[in-house]
């Protein structure tokens, strides 16, 4: 996880009444564990705009996966694989 995610993780957390569940590591706005298949109804809900008919693109959340690991390459990262930091 990058730095400037971590704290801004940090700051949320530290803002949640009640706090969430420790073994959680993101949660709703009601402090519940989020789960893999509430950020995909989340990017879906938000990201349904900028699908692409003509191509048949869709915005998801490996999208964001995949973007954050080009960028990475572009400035001189590591080849990430699998299910690492990203």
């Amino acid at each position: 996880m990058w730095q400037q995610t971590a704290e801004l993780l940090g700051s949320l957390l530290e803002s949640l009444d009640p706090p969430p569940p420790p073994q959680a590591a993101v949660f709703t706005a009601h402090g519940q564990a989020l789960t893999r298949s509430g950020i995909y109804k989340i990017v879906r809900r938000h990201a349904a705009s900028l699908d692409d008919a003509r191509t048949n693109r869709r915005v998801s959340p490996h999208i964001f996966r995949h973007t954050a690991a080009v960028h990475l390459l572009e400035v001189g990262g590591p080849e990430v694989s699998g299910q690492g930091p990203l």
